[in-house]
């Protein structure tokens, strides 16, 4: 098997540079293209414009905590999301936004441990791209929309299934100009 390298598109959001200029540090080297922000606001509008693999925000920021943020980018955008937040915030922040899909980790840290926290949010980015591969297949077979896959996707959770049995699915969306579509196939799956 062929290790296929990836190259990671991350911001680092804080409103502090100390914190930017160390974690850069540690993104040396082909893997990583890296933007910056210094707010939430800023980061928002670079979301919107660029596709990130990796956004990693240190709370709090000068307009918001960063949370939300984090939320956002984790929901909407394919997104992985690392906030570091401080110890007497950590586990109510933990609460909040892990459910969410963001990693939380404690600061003060260690060079080491932030290294760790970058490995698996990568680890994270790549079973992420892996499901979005199978969307996409999916999408193509029904041709649905790209748009509207993830919304699919959404309706579905593991836990409700099992696996020892063959799912019929048939589908309808609603395109951008309104008009209903229906699949005129069913298609059976099973849960892997």
């Amino acid at each position: 098997m062929v290790f296929v390298e990836n190259h990671y598109r991350m911001l680092l959001v804080s409103s502090r540079e100390p914190f930017i200029k160390e974690v850069s540090a540690l993104l040396q080297g082909s893997l990583y293209q890296t933007d910056r922000s210094r707010s939430a606001s800023d980061a928002r509008c670079k979301m919107l414009e660029n596709p990130y693999d990796i956004i990693i925000v240190n709370a709090p920021l000068s307009d918001e905590f960063g949370s939300r943020l984090c939320i956002d980018a984790s929901r909407n955008n394919c997104t992985i999301a690392g906030l570091f937040a401080a110890n007497d915030t950590y586990e109510e922040i933990y609460a909040k936004t892990s459910v969410q899909g963001v990693f939380v980790i404690h600061k003060p840290t260690s060079r080491m441990l932030v290294s760790q926290a970058l490995s698996l949010m990568v680890c994270a980015r790549e079973r992420l791209r892996t499901v979005e591969k199978k969307a996409e297949l999916f999408r193509c077979a029904l041709k649905i929309p790209a748009t509207s896959i993830f919304e699919f996707y959404s309706i579905f959770d593991a836990e409700d299934f099992d696996p020892d049995t063959t799912y019929t699915v048939s589908v309808s969306f609603t395109d951008t100009h309104g008009t209903v579509h229906e699949s005129n196939e069913s298609f059976q799956f099973r849960l892997v």
